[in-house]
């Protein structure tokens, strides 16, 4: 079936957001809380006869927003093991079929399935398996399936499998929720996903086929330690730790602004080539923009597009902005890990690589090869856990802040220096020295320069600096 996410509301059955708003009964038809195994039969190894888990019913984290009430089940699996529950069938009527359920994960190894079959098993099926089971890491999200049977029952099914060859990790899931729904009805996105926005948007540009659409991403507010410690292998001086709070969530684009999405706002944009090897690609980040372009893009786009926003303002990310959804969680120098050996990046950013040091054989490189001589288009290497693509690599990003010295202590939502002669860049581009690729390597520019490694990465948010 067809789902539509519009501000606030989801419709379902495929009508617009308009639908009428008919309404319903928010008592779930059945809730299984994971605290007795007679809920569930339990199919260690899943159907593959792969290896099993470890279920423990009982004591699990508990949620500060009511995702858990810190009792349900843990699944403990060494790497490649699967482990699948399904539940009784249940009789849902004509109706639309919403499931959900509260999940959490150590690791970021777990592929995490919800799906509901029709009642002989052997029929249509709805599933949704996240891409980026990451998100999960360390906090509790609700995993929410919207199904339309084919016909009266279904029968629940949660498979929970750890990807070969990382490493052990537990997933904890706690109260399974299965409500039947009138079809055509609008069903507030906070009863779906525990707030009152959607996790990712698509701003409605108007755009050539094949080009990749301006996504943004939902980061929740949190608190995190920026900087790096005096340890940290390449480490600069400017890199103070000091704790920092981001107190309103955020939207921030999924992927760096391509070629296509600043000429839908400049159609005369060139990114050029360099050397030969085109930057100008469709879904390319656009690169040769200062940062009064960026300023000007993202004013654009608040005046075409800010009306669908209530109370929000496209802008550039702070700087704390960009560290906090950059390292989505984690305190190692890269959002994947430490890569002391400088030869792991090439499977998660583009970067300055064997690849690029084939034409140019002087350049410093990392040694690995990620396939791009120059840009790459945009979302070619994994997420990282907030499912953000190209954090690291590609082109570097302009900020809003004056570039300057951190402050000394913990702040909320800081904004940096009132004034200055340069501009914060984070992120690294296609080429440059390996101590770039780090969540916590600062840069700065003249807002005025323009090059063929400086693109744009923007935000959506409720408030301005």
């Amino acid at each position: 079936m067809n789902r539509i996410v519009c501000l606030g509301m989801i419709a379902v059955a495929g009508l617009p957001c308009m639908a009428q708003n008919i309404h319903f009964d928010l008592t779930p038809v059945r809730v299984f809380p994971f605290e007795s195994p007679d809920e569930f039969q339990r199919f260690p190894g899943g159907f593959v006869n792969a290896n099993a888990g470890n279920v423990i019913l009982g004591a699990i984290p508990s949620d500060p927003n009511g995702l858990s009430d810190g009792n349900g089940a843990e699944i403990v699996t060494a790497t490649g093991a699967i482990e699948t529950f399904v539940f009784p069938t249940l009789e849902v009527g004509e109706n639309i079929v919403v499931m959900r359920v509260s999940v959490q994960s150590t690791g970021d190894g777990a592929a995490i399935g919800l799906a509901a079959l029709d009642g002989s098993m052997d029929g249509s099926i709805g599933t949704n398996v996240p891409a980026n089971s990451g998100i999960y890491r360390d906090r509790y999200r609700r995993m929410v399936l919207v199904y339309d049977p084919p016909g009266t029952t279904v029968t629940p099914v949660i498979q929970v499998a750890n990807v070969p060859g990382l490493h052990d990790l537990s997933v904890y899931l706690d109260n399974l929720e299965i409500y039947s729904i009138p079809k055509g009805v609008q069903i507030p996105s906070d009863f779906l996903y525990g707030k009152d926005t959607p996790w990712t948007i698509t701003i409605p540009l108007s755009l050539p086929d094949g080009a990749t659409p301006l996504e943004m991403v939902r980061i929740d507010a949190g608190t995190f330690t920026m900087g790096s410690p005096t340890t940290e292998k390449a480490r600069n001086y400017d890199e103070t730790l000091h704790q920092v709070t981001i107190s309103r969530d955020f939207y921030m684009g999924k992927y760096e602004v391509t070629n296509a999405q600043f000429r839908a706002f400049r159609s005369g944009h060139d990114s050029l080539s360099f050397e030969g090897y085109t930057l100008n690609g469709d879904n390319q980040p656009v690169v040769y923009v200062n940062r009064e372009d960026a300023v000007a893009f993202c004013a654009w786009l608040n005046t075409q597009y800010g009306s669908l926003y209530p109370g929000m303002t496209f802008r550039l990310p702070t700087e704390s902005e960009w560290e906090y959804a950059c390292r989505a969680g984690t305190t190692t120098r890269r959002y994947w890990g430490e890569d002391l050996n400088e030869d792991q990046a090439c499977s998660y950013a583009n970067v300055s690589d064997l690849s690029t040091q084939q034409p140019w054989a002087t350049w410093p490189v990392l040694n690995c090869s990620d396939g791009f001589v120059v840009t790459a288009p945009v979302g070619q290497f994994p997420p990282n856990r907030f499912g953000l693509h190209d954090m690291m690599g590609n082109v570097w990003e302009w900020c809003y802040d004056y570039y300057g010295a951190y402050p000394p202590g913990p702040v909320v939502d800081p904004i940096g220096k009132q004034s200055g002669s340069y501009r914060v860049l984070r992120g690294g581009g296609w080429w440059g020295h390996a101590r770039n690729y780090r969540s916590a390597f600062r840069y700065y520019w003249w807002p005025s320069f323009a090059s063929y490694y400086l693109g744009i990465r923007v935000v959506l948010a409720s408030w301005t600096p």
